[in-house]
């Protein structure tokens, strides 16, 4: 007899990209358990793109500023789950799943493959599945139907606020935004790009701390130039309305490569110092990733402040020529 669980909890508490990359698993616990109450655990600062997922009942946003971790166990072991399925795997969420429900599944995490792959280019991963694919597999027990899609939802309020940079002709965005130095294509490089588009509607996408490389690239075009800058002006719910409408993205590997999945949005993805192996390449056929093929990559898991090599060759090696061709490929 088949195992009915009626309280899930799925934990993982960052960040953009692994989030969204949960989201096919919760369509299909949806699916599998249609009566069950599905809660979800992330950080208060991701929690938005969860906010309007329709398979979850309860959105646990976990802020560090305001409740400690006993109580939130506290919190949680009243609430009487019985599936947890722990996709962060962390020492906190490993505190929090212990002795909380009658069947945990955990993620688990190929920290010593990886290491041998970045320390001493032994590759145990050359077949290893997608982030995406590794989530299933935790949950192989239950027998899901998989979903090869990402999900987030926006609501007709975002998609009315960035109405103004839609209209006319859906737009090409691009994305200055990574998380460290060697994820990161020279501005000079993006300048090109934009000033040799310039028959299309350009916006550029990223936080607030993109604020600088943006100042960096009007200084690198020519005067006559335009593109639309909206760094640190949208949330991640407007930015996915805004990816909803438009023609492409150009982005580094970041988590809102993931997001423009989550809206099957065209993208080029420029790699840099991250491989395929590591599990975060896109998974729509409309998406493409420019990278060098180069014998030191990768030469990290999340990416670093410089070059180890000093050559930065994953980079500098991606010329602007590349990336235009394989935009106008996917426009």
């Amino acid at each position: 007899m088949k195992k009915i669980y009626k309280k899930i909890l799925i934990i993982r508490f960052s960040s953009i990209g692994d989030i969204i990359i949960t989201t096919p698993i919760l369509r299909s616990l949806r699916e599998k358990f249609p009566d069950a109450t599905i809660d979800y655990l992330t950080k208060i600062d991701f929690a938005q793109l969860l906010t309007n997922n329709p398979d979850l009942d309860n959105l646990i946003g976990y802020d560090k500023a305001k409740c400690d971790v006993k109580s939130l166990k506290k919190e949680l072991k009243a609430k009487e789950y019985d599936l947890v399925v722990d996709l962060h795997n962390s020492l906190r969420s490993r505190y929090l799943r212990f002795n909380l429900a009658t069947t945990v599944l955990v993620y688990s995490k190929p920290y010593f493959r990886r290491w041998l792959l970045v320390r001493f280019g032994i590759n145990f991963l050359k077949n290893a599945k997608s982030i995406y694919s590794r989530y299933y597999e935790v949950c192989k027990k239950l027998n899901l139907v998989e979903h090869k899609s990402y999900f987030v939802h926006f609501t007709p309020k975002e998609a009315k606020s960035i109405s103004d940079y839609t209209a006319g002709k859906p737009p090409i965005l691009i994305s200055l935004s990574a998380a460290h130095f060697t994820k990161k294509w020279a501005l000079g490089k993006f300048a090109e790009v934009v000033s040799t588009l310039q028959d299309e509607n350009l916006v550029v996408l990223g936080g607030a701390k993109e604020k600088k490389d943006v100042e960096e690239l009007k200084r690198l075009l020519p005067r006559e130039s335009k593109f639309v800058d909206l760094c640190g002006k949208l949330d991640l719910l407007q930015t996915a309305a805004l990816m909803k409408e438009s023609k492409l993205l150009l982005c580094h590997d970041s988590g809102l490569l993931h997001l423009a999945q989550s809206q099957n949005l065209p993208c080029v993805a420029i790699f840099g110092c991250t491989t395929r192996e590591l599990g975060f390449f896109p998974i729509n056929a409309n998406c493409v990733v420019v990278q060098a093929d180069l014998p030191c990559r990768p030469c990290t898991t999340m990416g670093l402040s410089r070059c180890p090599r000093r050559h930065f060759g994953c980079m500098e090696m991606i010329t602007v020529q590349t990336v235009l061709e394989r935009i106008r490929e996917k426009l």
